[in-house]
């Protein structure tokens, strides 16, 4: 009896560990960035021409000019392109950011960024909400959330950005709030997936430690981080 009860455990161990590997998705190359990840299940890319015709559509919306630089894309196979929930990969800078600038993060006033925000929308924001940067030492990556409601559709957003001693490259996820509360842990699980080649890889230089330098601006970041998914609702309703 026993050692029935314990082959039923092994087995049902050998299946949830299948089960767990199985929810992994297509792993992803970016040879240019040199970083490797894992997308969510039944994910796949966005065509380089959606992803120029969208950037394209949204800064004909704008109310001023201002050029984005998204570089790739993905979301659920089988559906609209851009239909939530979807992410974007921007090449942020290409030049490494020192570490007593990343442990600042938390400090920068993101309120100019969001102001920008609704000044080159096309519609006014019901409401919006970013947390403040946070950056993990740990993994070299920065952090942070958002939420918003635009023409009565509630939606949310997570930004991770990659840090490496090349430079920057920023992952936007996006989805109404109702994906986002289910679709998070996997969107953490794929942003926590990316990792640099070995001879990319972040490090701790002896100038981080003592230079006490000028803290860089990030709130255009906001910009490109927003907008692209607050228009393709504005696109979809007009």
């Amino acid at each position: 009896m026993r050692t029935s009860s314990a082959s039923a455990k092994l087995q049902l161990l050998v299946f949830l560990l299948i089960a767990t590997i199985t929810t992994k998705g297509e792993t992803v190359r970016l040879e240019d960035e040199r970083l490797t990840f894992t997308l969510p299940p039944g994910w796949v890319a966005i065509p380089k021409q959606e992803i120029a015709k969208r950037q394209t559509e949204i800064q004909e919306s704008l109310a001023k000019p201002h050029t984005f630089n998204f570089k790739y894309g993905y979301q659920k196979q089988g559906a609209d392109w851009f239909s939530y929930p979807y992410m974007l990969i921007d090449p942020q800078t290409a030049e490494r950011i020192p570490e007593s600038d990343l442990r600042k993060l938390p400090t920068i006033d993101l309120s100019p960024g969001e102001n920008k925000v609704r000044e080159l929308a096309p519609r006014c924001f019901d409401s919006l909400s970013i947390e403040k940067f946070s950056y993990d030492p740990a993994t070299r990556k920065i952090w942070s959330e958002s939420k918003a409601t635009f023409d009565g559709m509630d939606l949310s957003a997570l930004l991770m950005m990659e840090t490496t001693e090349k430079g920057t490259t920023a992952f936007y996820f996006y989805a109404t709030a109702d994906q986002y509360a289910e679709l998070k842990p996997a969107f953490l699980q794929t942003a926590l997936s990316v990792t640099p080649d070995p001879e990319i890889a972040y490090r701790t230089h002896a100038e981080d430690i003592i230079a006490g330098l000028k803290l860089r601006d990030f709130g255009f970041i906001v910009l490109c981080w927003l907008l692209p998914g607050i228009i393709e609702t504005w696109t979809s309703s007009g």
